[in-house]
């Protein structure tokens, strides 16, 4: 199984017990994302480079005790359009396409101290203006799970990474619906993607592969329908 395969607390735990160590965490995510970025889009920036050497000073602040949280040594990915100092925040235009924040945002800064090694800023629509990550002057994302239809959005950057294993979670912002439906469901997909193609701009979801029983999915996807979602 794959180190991306877990989820993050699950993959947290065996850091803190130290079956697995930071950096291999890490490489894990970054060759994930090697692997299959052309296809999914997920990333507009990817900082190997700071990701590994952030991961040798968080391991070495777990090995000393200073870091004892859940989250400390796990892989996460951040919406481009949080601030994250020294390190590309484009909002996915072309307009911020150089731009180097001089501060972190408080969400990210909260994640650091906590222990969490930032892999790279995720796509999205355009200044999150859109629900389908398509609006990007860095491309769309595409489902991962099915590549004919969209991860929602604006964070389906952050959705999709996720959903395509290419970490274990990452943060996304909710203006008009991007956070607002969670939706947790087993890998087999067929029946929720018949029923929800994902596409509407009316209906945003987060997809995340867990071990979630069908029948609180089908419940769910029955009130979504019933509520005039779709």
């Amino acid at each position: 199984m794959s180190l991306m395969s877990l989820t993050a607390v699950e993959l947290g735990k065996k850091i803190k017990a130290k079956e697995v160590t930071v950096t291999e965490a890490v490489t894990a995510a970054l060759d994930a994302i090697e692997a299959k970025e052309k296809k999914v889009n997920s990333f507009v920036t990817v900082d190997r480079e700071g990701a590994l050497k952030r991961a040798e000073e968080v391991q070495k602040m777990i090995d000393d005790g200073t870091l004892t949280g859940p989250l400390a040594g796990v892989p996460v990915a951040i919406k481009d359009n949080m601030c994250t100092k020294d390190l590309l925040t484009t909002c996915s235009s072309k307009i911020l396409y150089n731009f180097k924040p001089t501060y972190t945002a408080e969400a990210v800064e909260n994640l650091e101290k906590a222990g969490a090694v930032i892999i790279g800023k995720t796509n999205m629509d355009e200044f999150a203006m859109g629900s389908t990550t398509e609006t990007s002057a860095y491309g769309a994302t595409k489902n991962p799970w099915n590549e004919a239809h969209v991860p929602g959005g604006s964070s389906g950057g952050s959705c999709a990474a996720v959903a395509a294993e290419e970490c274990s979670y990452a943060l996304g912002s909710d203006t008009g619906g991007s956070a607002k439906f969670i939706l947790w469901c087993d890998r087999d997909q067929t029946n929720l993607w018949n029923r929800f193609p994902l596409w509407t701009d009316r209906l945003r979801i987060f997809i995340r592969s867990d071990r979630t029983d069908r029948k609180r999915c089908d419940r769910l996807c029955d009130n979504l329908r019933s509520n005039c979602f779709l």
